[in-house]
């Protein structure tokens, strides 16, 4: 019924982020709660005409136009940014900051991999508690998507660096590359008293000693959870994204009323990059082809960077510069799916 009453039109590249945001992502969340139940129920010969009717429904009627149709404003970009979202690399000063302007003691939790339509999902369920408000706005994910400019992304500074030969990402000279290094990132912005830990470690605390005392000593607290992406990035468990999605939930929704029971009022739940997931496997032909590179230094499934790249048919090049970087390189990432 939603494919069916979605004008999958993309006009230009704004429209499409505001009709995506508006409406069309409650499509990506019918079908991932579909895959959810139907794998709950686990009678796959009863119901298999409407699983192989809703994948066709989904895969042809929806993804693939509207990919095609994001194509053609992705081909016409000669910079990645946005009119109608903000650029994901401001999060710190325009949803950290203000609160810490005011006094205020902010939580930021980053759940790696929830996107969109699972935050609006879970935001559901908080305004289904007690005494919980919130509300939900999108940014404009930076490029390439991935967990390690996405991380990045959310952290303060200035100037962004990817090693084009490890993937690695430098932050105005100094290393995001785990906890350790964001937590001391997130320290050296707010004068010492801010802090990164997982999120199994903030669970472990005792809310009345540990968890007040880092309410005291710290007036930025990050929070990291990964529970989607290190189930969806992995072949061999990539068909458990779905049931991954809905444990996250689960998970969330005990970080927060712990950093409630510490007293804390002020959370930013975010992520740092979401997922295309599609439970039928993609077939080998369906696979972009990189264009020619003098070099490819660093391949991801969804991207790669080299340099000296030619243009092709199937994929859209931007230069380091193009997405808000520096270096010398140039990043191509498939065109349509």
């Amino acid at each position: 019924e939603l494919v069916a009453g979605a004008d999958l039109i993309v006009g230009a590249l704004d429209e499409g982020l505001t009709r995506y945001t508006q409406s069309w992502w409650r499509i990506d969340m019918a079908y991932r709660r579909f895959w959810y139940h139907l794998r709950c129920y686990a009678q796959p010969n009863l119901m298999e005409q409407i699983a192989a009717w809703v994948e066709k429904t989904y895969v042809n009627n929806f993804l693939l136009p509207l990919t095609d149709r994001w194509s053609d404003r992705i081909r016409e970009l000669t910079r990645w940014s946005s009119e109608v979202l903000p650029p994901q690399t401001t999060f710190f000063d325009r949803y950290v900051q203000p609160f810490l302007e005011r006094g205020q003691k902010v939580f930021v939790v980053i759940s790696d991999a929830l996107r969109y339509e699972a935050a609006c999902e879970f935001a559901t369920s908080l305004r289904n508690e007690d005494r919980w408000t919130c509300e939900v706005e999108a940014m404009l994910g930076a490029l390439p998507s991935y967990t390690q400019l996405g991380m990045a992304a959310l952290l303060p500074g200035k100037t962004r660096e990817i090693d084009g030969a490890t993937g690695n990402v430098i932050l105005d000279s100094r290393s995001t590359i785990g906890t350790q290094n964001r937590s001391e990132i997130v320290k050296a912005k707010v004068n010492g008293r801010g802090i990164a830990l997982p999120a199994e470690q903030f669970l472990e605390l005792n809310t009345k000693s540990e968890g007040r005392a880092l309410m005291r000593d710290h007036d930025v607290v990050y929070i990291y959870h990964n529970t989607i992406d290190t189930v969806g990035d992995s072949v061999s468990t990539e068909a458990q994204t779905v049931e991954a999605v809905e444990r996250a939930f689960g998970e969330l929704m005990r970080i927060l009323k712990k950093i409630a029971n510490i007293n804390a009022t002020n959370m930013i739940l975010t992520s740092d990059h979401g997922f295309l997931f599609q439970q039928e496997a993609v077939a080998d032909d369906d696979m972009a082809t990189l264009p020619q590179a003098v070099e490819w230094t660093y391949r991801n499934r969804r991207f790669a960077i080299g340099t000296k790249v030619q243009n092709g048919s199937g994929v859209k090049l931007f230069q380091a510069a193009d997405l808000g970087m520096t270096g010398e390189w140039t990043a191509a990432f498939p065109l349509s799916l």
